[in-house]
């Protein structure tokens, strides 16, 4: 299933990214970093499992499926399906930014993505 979303929509969402202006795609990445950052907890790694890089692709896949898929396994981690990732979908946004101002993106300014960074998420 990875594979699909993959391919199907990461290959639209650049293409939607690839029209913002930096201001836009700077807020979007930030939002991106803070939805992803936000389902970074214990009980939902429980159920998605993986490695530290692997829970974080399973986080970009939550997210990847938009808002609903999102915020059902947010409010019920239960819900989400195990070991479902889309890599492409968490760092696209960063390679679009780059190819668009010929700069890297000052990645993490605001939330991390890296698995285990949302303390409160993973205290007991």
């Amino acid at each position: 299933m990875s594979y699909k979303l993959e391919e199907d929509i990461t290959e639209n969402y650049i293409k939607r990214l690839s029209k913002l202006g930096k201001e836009e795609l700077t807020e979007f990445i930030h939002f991106l970093e803070e939805r992803i950052y936000h389902i970074d907890r214990k009980e939902i790694h429980t159920y998605t499992d993986g490695s530290d890089d692997g829970f974080l692709y399973c986080r970009c896949f939550i997210l990847g499926m938009g808002k609903d898929y999102y915020n059902s396994i947010d409010n019920n981690p239960s819900k989400a399906k195990f070991d479902l990732e889309a890599e492409g979908f968490g760092f696209s946004a960063y390679q679009v930014y780059e190819e668009l101002f010929n700069e890297e993106f000052d990645r993490y300014s605001s939330h991390s993505m890296e698995s285990c960074s949302n303390s409160n998420g993973w205290s007991e």
